[in-house]
C-alpha cells in the first residue's frame, strides 16, 4: 500500500481540530471558541422551540470532543450520543455521558424516540446524496412527533474551495437551500434558517468578522501570529466563514416511506 507523506511544513489541519487536550495556546483558543459556538447553537435551538432543553431527551450524532454534550448537560437535558470513533466514544463515556459507537440506525438505543436530534457539522461528511438522505430519514424515524432536528453545516457559497481544502472528509455539498430542500423532502417542516459567523448571527458583526479574518486585512497580522505560534494554521480563516443552522420539526400525520 502506498502512503503519501506530507512533505511541506504546514501543520496538519485535521489533526489540529481533533486535538483539544493539553495546554497549548492553539488548544486553549480552540476550546474557548467551541464553547462559545455551542452555547450560541443551544440558544438558537431553545429560541426555535420556545422552551428550554431541561428535561428533554436529546440525541447528538457525532459529538466529537463533547463540547455540545457539556452544554446540554449544563442545561439539564437528557443527553445521548452516537460517536463512531471508539477513542472519542470512550472519552465521553469516562465523563459519564450516555454514548454508543454503533452505526446510527432505527435501532439505536432500542425503541427510544427523542425530543431533539442534533447534527453539528456532520451532514457534509456523508459520502453521497443517498447517504445524506438516509441519515435525515433515520433522524425523522427516531424523533417523537413534534420533535426537533437541528442541522449545522458550512455554507459552501461562502467557504467556496476552502470547503474541500480545509477538511478532506467533506463530501456532501451543503448550502442553506440544499439542506432545507433535503429536510422538506424528508417530511420535516423547517422553522428557521440562521446564518452565523463565529458567535454572531446579525449581519453587521458577521461582515466585520469576515473583513477582519480575510485578505487584505488578515495579511497584516497572520505572519506575526505564525511566528509567535510556531505553526501555520489559518484559524482565523475558519472563524470568518459563514455557517448555517437550520431547525426543523417533525409534524403529525406524516409517514416516512
Amino acid at each position: 500500500m502506498y502512503v503519501m507523506k506530507n512533505t511541506d511544513n504546514d501543520y496538519d489541519y485535521y489533526k489540529f481540530w481533533s486535538e483539544t487536550q493539553g495546554h497549548s495556546t492553539y488548544q486553549r483558543i480552540f476550546s474557548w471558541f467551541k464553547k462559545k459556538v455551542e452555547c450560541l447553537y443551544a440558544n438558537l435551538l431553545e429560541s426555535a422551540m420556545s422552551r428550554q432543553l431541561a428535561g428533554l431527551s436529546l440525541l447528538e450524532i457525532g459529538p466529537g470532543q463533547g463540547y455540545f454534550a457539556a452544554e446540554a448537560r449544563r442545561r439539564r437535558a437528557e443527553y445521548y450520543a452516537v460517536e463512531k470513533s471508539f477513542s472519542l466514544s470512550n472519552a465521553l463515556s469516562q465523563r459519564n455521558f450516555m454514548v454508543t459507537s454503533e452505526d446510527f440506525s432505527e435501532m439505536t438505543y432500542g425503541n427510544k424516540l427523542f425530543d431533539v436530534i442534533y447534527l453539528s457539522h456532520v451532514l457534509e461528511h456523508t459520502e453521497s446524496m443517498s447517504q445524506a438522505v438516509h441519515l435525515i430519514q433515520t433522524c425523522w424515524k427516531k424523533l417523537k412527533v413534534g420533535g426537533y432536528l437541528m442541522v449545522n453545516t458550512p455554507n459552501v457559497l461562502d467557504y467556496k474551495f476552502s470547503f474541500w481544502l480545509l477538511d478532506y472528509t467533506h463530501n456532501f455539498v451543503t448550502t442553506p437551500l440544499r439542506v432545507r430542500n433535503l429536510l422538506n423532502d424528508c417530511q420535516f417542516t423547517c422553522l428557521c434558517d440562521v446564518r452565523t459567523v463565529f458567535i454572531f448571527k446579525n449581519i453587521l458583526p458577521r461582515k466585520l468578522i469576515q473583513i477582519f479574518c480575510r485578505p487584505p486585512f488578515s495579511l497584516c497580522y497572520k505572519p506575526l501570529l505564525h511566528v509567535l505560534m510556531k505553526r501555520n494554521v489559518d484559524f482565523f480563516d475558519v472563524v470568518g466563514f459563514e455557517n448555517c443552522s437550520i431547525i426543523a420539526r417533525k409534524e403529525e400525520k406524516k409517514i416516512m416511506p
